[in-house]
């Protein structure tokens, strides 16, 4: 007779499996049912947590060990796991739109180019994969050998049929050493001399990030960006994604920085569009018929907010290959708030054994907008992208509760672009936009934010 308790866990497999096939597993099977949610159902493989740099800023160079732990970053164990995982993707015909791989560092070395062999020699043998996307500090640019050897990478993903991407997560020539630094190289004109070369040749971005640590010398880094993309061809601002760090060591200071360099910024993506208050709203925004320096994150847009995490965890499954552990995303990957993780039979993935799947109802099916405390009275929450899960449990202990701190820097950050704005007559141009524009609607849902938040800070002219 089977027990309550197993019969319970047993439900609990069955839930956890039925969530990740109705989300992932059919739309994989069956892209053609819904192109925009299988182009927004990715694969994350966490690689693992090892890495050669000591970001102030990084959660796996402070939390690593409780992210990954050290007894399944073993070489073996995960190329095992990660054999399983593509041929579980293979056997089951899923087509995967992109296949994230994320790590700590580790694509200079002779593990981290193994890794990518292995996936290679799967999709040259049915496994069907469009992009394999890498975030990576590029240490393999530090000479012409790794650069020729991630070259060859690309190279060999292209002749199977797949796309092998990078985005470089560097900060820049003046920051780097500060926020980023390597315990293997220097990263010299020579250094960027080599990667912005790759990169151009095969139209990759860069993700540089904004953080208390730094953001005081981000007016002349963003100078340092803008002249590199000049020197090498590169479409500016849109080959460049900065992101604000959305941990809890902002105070006033920085975030008297922090406007001092949206001001630097706006004031130069004007001068860009050549004082032309449409194309200056399309390189901004996001908004009107121009699309020559829009697209991807702006960190000076207003957003409109998405009734999702605007991170990546509705749109991605997780999996610590280590374990094959399902986790919400590389940042919560702590053993309480795993979704479960992959059984196997006969030496193949079989089916899941369920942990928390609860909190995939939470992190996946729910409403943001709606359902976390707080964000559902604020008036910034039109706009704002909320604070990283993972970085509300390391800080406060809950990954659903609002940081203050991150609600102070979302808060700054926008009550200073709706003033910016307001200077520019972007604004009033966005009030006068002839209905028949087809960004009048989405400019309307832009101007009711604002006055949302105009409104809550007691403003006369609402």
């Amino acid at each position: 007779m089977v027990s309550i308790a197993d019969r319970y866990a047993q439900e609990e497999d069955e839930l956890l499996w039925t969530m990740l096939d109705k989300r992932f597993f059919s739309v994989w099977k069956d892209p053609d049912a819904n192109r925009e949610l299988w182009q927004g159902s990715s694969l994350e493989l966490f690689i693992t947590s090892d890495c050669n740099a000591r970001c102030s800023y990084c959660y796996l160079h402070q939390h690593g060990d409780q992210l990954y732990p050290p007894e399944y970053r073993g070489y073996d164990i995960i190329f095992r796991n990660l054999r399983l995982i593509m041929e579980f993707i293979r056997d089951n015909d899923f087509q995967i739109c992109e296949l994230e791989l994320f790590s700590g560092e580790i694509w200079h070395t002779d593990f981290g180019r193994e890794v990518l062999h292995t996936i290679l020699g799967y999709i040259r043998n049915g496994a069907m994969i469009s992009n394999v996307m890498i975030p990576t500090n590029c240490t393999f640019a530090l000479n012409d050998s790794g650069l020729q050897t991630m070259q060859d990478m690309v190279d060999q993903y292209r002749e199977a049929g797949s796309q092998l991407t990078l985005s470089a997560s560097i900060e820049g020539l003046a920051l780097e050493d500060i926020t980023r630094p390597i315990t293997d190289g220097i990263r010299d004109g020579e250094f960027y001399h080599r990667l912005f070369s790759f990169m151009r040749k095969h139209d990759f971005m860069f993700h540089p990030m904004v953080s208390a640590d730094n953001v005081h010398l981000w007016i002349s880094n963003y100078d340092w960006f803008e002249s590199m993309c000049i020197a090498y061809d590169y479409s500016f601002p849109r080959s460049v994604m900065m992101l604000e760090v959305r941990n809890d060591d902002w105070n006033d200071d920085s975030l008297e920085h922090l406007k001092d360099y949206y001001r630097h910024q706006i004031a130069r993506m004007w001068e860009l569009s050549n004082n032309d208050m449409a194309a200056f709203c399309s390189m901004l925004l996001g908004i009107g018929d121009s699309d020559r320096d829009s697209g991807g994150y702006s960190n000076v847009a207003l957003p409109l907010a998405r009734n999702q995490a605007a991170c990546s965890i509705p749109l991605t499954l997780t999996v610590r290959v280590g374990d094959l552990s399902i986790i919400p995303c590389h940042r919560l990957g702590y053993d309480q708030y795993h979704y479960g993780r992959f059984t196997q039979v006969d030496n193949s993935i079989s089916f899941v054994e369920a942990n928390n799947p609860q909190m995939m109802i939470k992190c996946v099916f729910s409403n943001i907008l709606l359902s976390h405390h707080g964000c559902d009275v604020c008036a910034y929450s039109g706009f704002c992208m909320r604070a990283c899960f993972g970085q509300q449990y390391e800080s406060g202990g809950d990954p659903f509760m609002p940081s203050e701190k991150v609600c102070k820097l979302m808060q700054t950050k926008f009550n200073y672009l709706i003033d910016t704005y307001q200077e520019f007559g972007v604004i009033d141009y966005l009030v006068n936009l002839d209905p028949t524009d087809a960004s009048y609607i989405y400019s309307r849902q832009i101007l009711e934010n604002i006055g949302r938040i105009m409104k809550v800070r007691g403003d006369d002219d609402v």
